[in-house]
């Protein structure tokens, strides 16, 4: 049987002053890939290794292979469960039941059928670019509701970055759609009248 690979690994640099060494620690992704290395600050391996430990114990460092985006969006916006907004409410922060229902439609509708069975560090800008196109040019959407469901991915890639999921967020760049400006009615002057009917009985 195959020994299971080590979750992270160490090694040592030279510090400025060249007379000691701090520790570096790179931890294994989903894919079983080794991350870029982080700063420990330790000067020993025992400190290094706990140091390494914790960072995995709070969860910024995913473990499990084959995280599609699916799995990963599971509880998003569902009032009471989702971590996010949980985090946003417990700092102060104001997030309406609106919003989050909102936001769990365009996932559902718009997002978890395209990017559902993906891992989410294979979703790359050119495939964020090119469902947002083909959206615009055959869903039937107008360009503002795509703009809200890609308003939804923005916050959740954005969070799977800060929290260690990806390395980098692949909707960093992407820019919305233009969306047209509603036109503005002009009264009737059957209207108008009418109106001034109104305002003259009060």
């Amino acid at each position: 049987m195959e020994k299971p690979k080590a979750p992270s690994s160490l090694h040592k640099r030279p510090a400025k002053n060249k007379n000691r060494y701090i520790y570096y620690v790179q931890f294994r992704d989903q894919d079983g890939d080794y991350t870029p290395a982080l700063r420990t600050g330790q000067t020993s391996k025992s400190a290094a290794t706990t140091w390494a430990a914790e960072y995995l114990k709070r969860g910024q460092v995913p473990t499990k292979r084959g995280f599609t985006f699916e799995k990963y969006s599971k509880g998003w916006w569902i009032w009471g469960d989702c971590p996010y907004i949980k985090g946003k409410l417990a700092r102060g922060m104001s997030i309406s039941r609106r919003y989050a229902d909102e936001s769990r439609r365009n996932l559902e509708k718009h997002l978890i059928p395209y990017f559902g069975d993906r891992k989410l560090t294979d979703i790359k800008p050119n495939d964020i670019e090119t469902w947002l196109i083909n959206q615009y040019e055959t869903s039937g959407l107008t360009p503002a509701t795509v703009n809200r469901a890609l308003a939804t991915l923005k916050v959740i890639m954005k969070e799977a970055k800060r929290l260690g999921y990806v390395q980098q967020n692949p909707t960093k760049n992407i820019g919305i759609l233009k969306e047209k400006p509603k036109e503005k009615s002009i009264l009737t002057l059957e209207a108008i009248r009418h109106l001034a009917e109104i305002i003259l009985v009060r």
